[in-house]
């Protein structure tokens, strides 16, 4: 995981909400995770392997929750999409009563663009979120 800091503030932009520490822990507890569908963001390849700059989202859904890693699946056939070379670090979010929370960022994904799994790293781990606490707090 890293974190971009930036020499100047953004204007005109939300950011994104980070999930609570634990969040798709609770999601699997309530059994809501293995019908959860989610939205990947990058700005990597497409499927023809261009690197055009564009902004791209694919729905997927669930696949499996490791401690650190949430897996989603690529199938096209069933409906899902999935990240491309370059989407690395981009955001994965998840929608839950009308707020979205960022809850993984890329990391791999094995098939090729768009098939296969996608990889993502956790960010509502404790140890995700004292990285990121770490580094916010040598930027004030």
């Amino acid at each position: 995981m890293a974190l971009v800091i930036l020499a100047k503030p953004v204007r005109n932009v939300r950011p994104a909400t980070l999930a609570p520490v634990g969040y798709l822990d609770g999601l699997r507890a309530s059994g809501a995770l293995a019908e959860s569908r989610f939205a990947l963001v990058g700005y990597g390849m497409n499927e023809q392997f261009q690197l055009t700059g564009d902004r791209r989202i694919a729905d997927a859904e669930f696949q499996t929750l490791l401690d650190a890693y949430l897996v989603t699946s690529a199938n096209a056939n069933m409906g899902n999409g999935g990240v491309c070379f370059n989407d690395s670090g981009g955001p994965t979010f998840h929608e839950s009563d009308g707020t979205e929370y960022l809850v993984a960022t890329h990391i791999f994904g094995f098939g090729d663009c768009g098939e296969g799994t996608n990889g993502d790293y956790r960010v509502d781990t404790e140890s995700a979120r004292a990285f990121i606490q770490s580094v916010l707090a040598a930027y004030p």
